[in-house]
C-alpha cells in the first residue's frame, strides 16, 4: 500500500517498507495494552502470540496513514500523538480526531473494502500494526478483545447516525430559511 505525506511541497511516499519501526517490546506492558480500546480486560497470556505479530510505526506530523485510493490490510492503535480523520479531501475540516488508546483501518478489514476516510497524523504518531490475519487470530482467541472490537464499530456507526441526524436538522433549517422571509416570516415565492 503507497500512502502519502503532504507538506509544502507536495506529496511524499511512506509505505510500509519506509516507515520507521520502533521496538514493539513495550507491547508486552500491561498497563499499556490496558490503555488501549480493543485491549482493555484482555489477558496478554492469553494473545501474547499474537502481540509478537504486532509492529510498532512512527509517523510525523502531516504523514497520510490512511487513503481511500490505497488498500488497508491493517489496523493502527494510537500509542501516542494524534490521527485526524477527514472526508473526501484535506480541504474540508477534519471530521473527528483519534487520540492514545484508540484505532484507525478496522472498519475496511472488516467490510473488506477501501477506507472511507483519509486519516493524517495531526503530530508525531506512535502506532500498533495489527494486520489481518493477526486481527482475526486476536478475535478468534480472545472473546473480550472481540468484545472490545464490537464495541469500537459500535461507537462508530452511533456517530455516524448522530452526524446524519445533525445533518438532517440543518439541511431543514436550510429549507426553512429558503422558502421564509425573514422579515415577515411569512412564506416566500420560493416555497
Amino acid at each position: 500500500m503507497a500512502q502519502h505525506a503532504f507538506s509544502d511541497t507536495g506529496a511524499r511516499e511512506i509505505g510500509p517498507g519506509r516507515l520507521p519501526v520502533h521496538d514493539p517490546s513495550r507491547l508486552r506492558d500491561p498497563k499499556l495494552l490496558e490503555s488501549l480500546e480493543l485491549f482493555r480486560h484482555v489477558s496478554p497470556e492469553s494473545i501474547e502470540l499474537y502481540l509478537e505479530k504486532c509492529r510498532v510505526i512512527k509517523l510525523e506530523t502531516g504523514d497520510v496513514l490512511l487513503d481511500p485510493e490505497c488498500r488497508n490490510n491493517e489496523v493502527y492503535v494510537v500509542l501516542s500523538g494524534r490521527l485526524r480523520v477527514y472526508l473526501e479531501t484535506l480541504e474540508n475540516p477534519p471530521l473527528t480526531a483519534l487520540r492514545q488508546g484508540q484505532c484507525a483501518g478496522e472498519m475496511s478489514i472488516i467490510e473488506d473494502k477501501d477506507p472511507s476516510a483519509i486519516v493524517v497524523a495531526a503530530e508525531a504518531t506512535e502506532l500498533m500494526v495489527i494486520d489481518h490475519e493477526t486481527l482475526w487470530g486476536l478475535v478468534n482467541s480472545s472473546h473480550a478483545f472481540a468484545r472490545n472490537l464490537l464495541s469500537v464499530l459500535s461507537e462508530r456507526v452511533r456517530s455516524d447516525n448522530e452526524m446524519i441526524a445533525d445533518s438532517i436538522v440543518i439541511m431543514k433549517q436550510y429549507e426553512h430559511s429558503a422558502t421564509t422571509d425573514a422579515l415577515t416570516g411569512l412564506h416566500n415565492r420560493y416555497w
